[in-house]
């Protein structure tokens, strides 16, 4: 079976989108990575050090997308390995979200207090984490999905669109289209900027795209009617087709 991708269609206007914009595009790839990531956090809570089990699914999804693990070896120093090749070195300070340097423990500290969601695994003073780029393949997405099949009762083909609300269903249209790959993807959500003045650019389109669905997808009037109704949630992914990108996306005007 074919890989399929999705997009996420603005249905009513706002926050600089206009009606038919498209608000997300999904490559197959993405929708396999984060449903993966949801099923790999079910379950996995905080043991009695504040810290969250070593081997989870959780784990094994951190480690195979991310680009370093990192390791506290002592109070005051980590090991950072590079997945890709093991390379190994050791550091005494980390750089925290706004590129400033901090010690390890006020580093450790930050992340763990009154943070339930923190990804520190293993125990105090012993803690592992994973960070750098997200750098995998398919075959890495594979190896999760394996994973999660060998572990679990989840299987991959009961999770093939990506993962929407009820919150979303209402105030969005997602359909489904033949897959594409990232730079596509990025293409299609891009926006046009005045940059006459470098300091002060100027968005002149939130998207250069749209896809005007009412009139280019086959929908019937009664479907038509519920997704224009903000109050009702929609979700035909599992009952369209198909679509191809080149026969319903439009350049904006």
């Amino acid at each position: 079976m074919a890989k399929t991708g999705e997009l996420q269609l603005i249905v009513h206007p706002g926050s600089n989108y206009e009606k038919y914009d498209i608000l997300n595009a999904f490559t197959a790839k993405w929708i396999a990575r984060t449903n993966a990531e949801v099923l790999c956090r079910q379950g996995i809570g905080l043991n009695n050090q504040n810290r969250r089990d070593r081997d989870t699914l959780l784990e094994v999804f951190l480690s195979t997308i991310y680009e370093y693990r990192f390791e506290r070896v002592n109070p005051k120093e980590v090991k950072r390995i590079k997945l890709s090749d093991m390379s190994e070195d050791i550091f005494d300070s980390i750089k925290d979200k706004d590129n400033q340097r901090m010690d390890v423990i006020s580093y450790i500290r930050r992340r763990t207090r009154k943070n339930p969601n923190h990804l520190m695994f293993g125990r105090a003073g012993r803690e592992v984490w994973y960070g750098g780029n997200e750098n995998y393949t398919d075959a890495d997405l594979d190896a999760i999905w394996t994973e999660i099949e060998g572990r679990t009762p989840n299987r991959r083909n009961n999770f093939k669109n990506h993962p929407m609300g009820s919150g979303d269903s209402m105030s969005f249209l997602s359909i489904t289209v033949d897959d594409m790959d990232d730079g596509t993807a990025r293409s299609l959500v891009s926006s046009e900027w005045d940059e006459s003045d470098p300091k002060n650019p100027i968005m002149v389109k939130k998207r250069l795209y749209k896809v005007e669905f009412d009139i280019d997808l086959p929908m019937s009037a009664i479907t038509k009617g519920k997704v224009f109704d903000n109050n009702i949630p929609v979700d035909i992914r599992g009952q369209d087709k198909i679509n191809i990108r080149k026969n319903i996306i439009k350049a904006k005007n």
